[in-house]
């Protein structure tokens, strides 16, 4: 997707990848099966500091998805489609340690 929109979301996105992976291998952030980060930290001090970082990623990702539906004039009830193909994609990528949803919402550790 290489529209000027999904170029700076994409952008946003990488900025934190390093605090978002590092955090992933720590088993502190899961990836989910619909394409969003999801906090598996549960110590008080970690959950907070880590869902600002958890809820900006999943807004820029939930904006990299609509601008992906719109630009290729796909109904928006499309939209869950797109974000599971992304979750297979962030799964793929995410460094071991990291929590995995699969698709009957089961969890495991990479």
């Amino acid at each position: 997707m290489n529209t000027p929109k999904a170029s700076k979301i994409q952008e946003k996105l990488a900025a934190r990848l390093v605090d978002v992976d590092t955090q992933k291998q720590a088993g502190n952030i899961g990836e989910g099966n619909d394409g969003f980060l999801v906090l598996k930290a549960t110590q008080p001090l970690l959950v907070k500091k880590l869902e600002p970082l958890i809820k900006e990623q999943n807004t820029h990702r939930q904006d990299l998805y609509e601008e992906i539906q719109v630009a290729n004039k796909m109904a928006k009830s499309r939209r869950a489609d797109i974000g599971r193909s992304f979750a297979r994609s962030f799964q793929k990528h995410s460094p071991a340690g990291t929590w995995i949803q699969d698709p009957s919402g089961s969890w495991s550790q990479k």
